[in-house]
């Protein structure tokens, strides 16, 4: 049972007010179908910026994919905005003079990769075992004021 299924159960439960004993059962299923899934893995974002040296700072680190890749969306958004304004020095990312854009592809939402006065930046979402979790959190940590003035810098 896929999320917009089970929100249809629950308000037909909700709507209906019903405790028959089939609702009972598709309650069930509609509520285990919402429940998040425990997975053995950690995700992490980090941001690459390449340009005279390559430099790697760690953002972010959690248990959930769909929460990360909001966060990635939500900056693509920001990205396209700045790159379609000629006012700044924000550039798509047409990878070995592609006509594929790999900034605006929303279907790309594991990495966002774009330029900036020149350097080439890069959001990446990084899988890794929840045994490493504590590893990226120090980094991210050890990264905090840079991030905090890179994305101030990036307008993000």
């Amino acid at each position: 049972m896929d999320k917009n299924t089970a929100y249809q159960v629950i308000s037909q439960f909700k709507a209906n007010n019903c405790k028959s004993g089939a609702l009972a059962i598709a309650l069930d299923e509609a509520l285990k179908a919402l429940k998040p899934v425990v997975t053995n893995n950690v995700y992490v974002i980090k941001l690459d910026i390449l340009g005279t040296t390559l430099s790697t700072l760690w953002l972010e680190t959690s248990n959930d994919k769909k929460k990360m890749q909001a966060h990635i969306a939500e900056w693509r958004s920001k990205i396209v905005e700045r790159c379609k304004d000629d006012s700044n020095s924000f550039e798509f990312d047409f990878q070995h003079g592609s006509p594929y854009n790999f900034t605006a592809n929303r279907k790309n939402c594991n990495e966002l990769p774009f330029y900036f006065d020149g350097k080439h930046y890069c959001f990446t979402i990084l899988e890794g075992y929840k045994s490493l979790k504590s590893k990226y959190e120090q980094s991210i940590e050890h990264d905090m004021d840079a991030v905090q003035d890179m994305m101030s810098y990036l307008n993000l």
